[in-house]
């Protein structure tokens, strides 16, 4: 009985952090990046999100987020990170990103007016998600 219980303590604890930690990205790394604030269920439409590419492999979620609100209100800024399958890369950025907006006016915003515009002293390439 002491077993079973320890057993439900640990999965409840387990259940705790992942929630803490947000949903887990493409490729299986927790970014804890999204707005909490958010109440849109549409989120995982292709639509609302943008890809953005050319970014420093230095360039943190946050700065990305904070570039691409220009266009409009960002639910998540999401780093593309490499797999832990490549051990010298396994978590670090592969300089893209996936940027959710609150609807799709504001992503098609973002791609006219962010494309080619300057993050960290790169120009930055914005264009529709293509992945559902």
């Amino acid at each position: 009985q002491q077993q079973q219980q320890q057993q439900q303590q640990q999965q409840q604890q387990q259940q705790q952090q992942q929630q803490q930690q947000g949903p887990p990205s493409r490729n299986g790394h927790s970014n804890n990046n999204s707005n909490n604030n958010s109440t849109n269920n549409s989120n995982n439409h292709s639509a609302n999100r943008v890809y953005v590419g050319n970014l420093r492999y230095e360039t943190s979620w946050q700065q990305v987020k904070d570039h691409m609100r220009r266009a409009g209100n960002v639910d998540r800024a999401e780093l593309l990170t490499h797999a832990a399958s490549h051990p010298k890369l396994a978590g670090k950025s592969k300089g893209c990103a996936i940027v959710t907006y609150q609807n799709p006016r504001e992503a098609q915003r973002a791609v006219q007016e962010l494309h080619d515009s300057v993050l960290d002293g790169r120009p930055l390439l914005v264009r529709p998600d293509r992945e559902d």
